[in-house]
């Protein structure tokens, strides 16, 4: 995932700064997007599909296979350097 992709808003990072905005969209539970994952070779249909509805989607990273682990999320700035995640959402599938 690439947090300079994330969409936050400006306000937010006038308000708290850059890192704290990542922290606050990484960590927080005031989801307000809905997150999916498709495979790339439906990436131009998706697009379209979007574009005729006007809402707006955002890629955000990949799921790579050698880092399949559902508990870890790496997290890459825009120069590709990790960001720690310092608090971590609700986990759903927690038991």
């Amino acid at each position: 995932m690439h947090a300079d992709r994330l969409p936050i808003s400006h306000e937010l990072v006038i308000a708290l700064g850059l890192s704290n905005a990542w922290q606050c969209a990484l960590g927080g539970g005031d989801d307000y997007e809905l997150a999916f994952t498709a495979p790339p070779q439906h990436e131009e249909a998706l697009t379209k599909v979007a574009s005729a509805l006007a809402v707006a989607i955002t890629r955000i990273g990949t799921i790579d296979a050698r880092h399949a682990n559902p508990e870890v999320v790496r997290v890459l700035d825009a120069d590709g350097l990790p960001v720690e995640i310092l608090r971590r959402g609700y986990v759903h599938f927690s038991g």
